[in-house]
């Protein structure tokens, strides 16, 4: 498989439940009928779970811990006041992840959304015309060659992979995206804050805003999953500055057996959604 048909084919090979263990979590509101300027706009009814694509002890715990938030949030009184604020609502539940998933050889990360799109790389969403996933690599390769001193060409279209290879690509894909071209990689970021303030980028469709929350060893889940750290070069600093990371869907290449997806290679990674 080449990196032509992977862009071209993205539908058919990716499946989220191969590559994450997932627990959905929803908070339920009730918008207000405002009728004066001083009522609340909204108040938080319930935050409800759904199963588990796959068990997994500390996302087992976590689901726990949400009916305890439910408990704190119908029975919390301040001031008179009943409602929690949504904000302070999210730092609960990024707190109890943080304090779950406490290891030192793991690293969590965060990614919000103002809407709940499926996860994809700008490169391989739907609005992205076919012609243009033709054309990426040549088009990848002709700025490496106008810009030499920023981009280097590293092709993946070989027999084997080598993760040197995806590495040096990686790297000049984040370059890249940051300048505004679609790539096969996806921003995540340690830092919750950042992700929260994706999440609320968009007030027209706030309604559906996601927030991803990751348990990551960097170690495992780069060599058998699709994370990637961001090498610590001169042209990457903004990405260091927002602590970030990606997932690099190219990897996707190393995990395909023929037609389908080797998952006896890949380690899950826990994300609560």
């Amino acid at each position: 498989m080449n990196t032509k048909y992977l862009y071209l084919n993205f539908d058919k090979i990716y499946e989220e439940k191969d590559f994450f263990n997932v627990l959905h979590v929803d908070i339920n509101l009730k918008i207000s009928e405002i009728k004066e300027s001083n009522e609340v706009l909204y108040s938080i009814d319930s935050i409800t779970c759904k199963k588990l694509n796959h068990y997994d002890p500390k996302l087992e715990s976590y689901r726990d811990s949400i009916y305890l938030l439910n408990e704190r949030l119908n029975n919390y009184n301040f001031n008179g006041k009943k409602e929690w604020k949504l904000f302070y609502l999210y730092k609960e539940l990024i707190q109890t992840f943080e304090i779950l998933y406490d290891d030192t050889s793991t690293t969590n990360y965060y990614r919000g959304q103002a809407n709940d799109w499926p996860m994809k790389a700008g490169l391989l969403r739907n609005d992205i015309i076919d012609d243009l996933k033709k054309e990426f690599e040549n088009i990848y390769e002709d700025m490496a060659y106008k810009y030499p001193d920023l981009i280097e060409y590293t092709c993946l279209n070989k027999k084997e992979y080598k993760a040197e290879d995806f590495k040096k690509r990686e790297n000049n894909m984040a370059y890249l995206q940051h300048y505004g071209l679609r790539t096969t990689l996806i921003d995540i970021t340690e830092n919750p804050f950042i992700a929260l303030l994706f999440l609320t980028s968009n007030s027209q469709v706030f309604n559906n805003a996601t927030l991803d929350m990751y348990n990551i060893n960097p170690k495992i889940h780069s060599e058998q999953n699709l994370f990637s750290r961001v090498k610590m070069i001169s042209k990457n600093k903004r990405i260091i500055a927002q602590k970030g990371a990606f997932f690099n869907f190219e990897k996707l290449l190393i995990f395909q057996n023929e037609q389908n997806v080797n998952r006896d290679k890949i380690n899950k990674i826990p994300l609560v959604r």
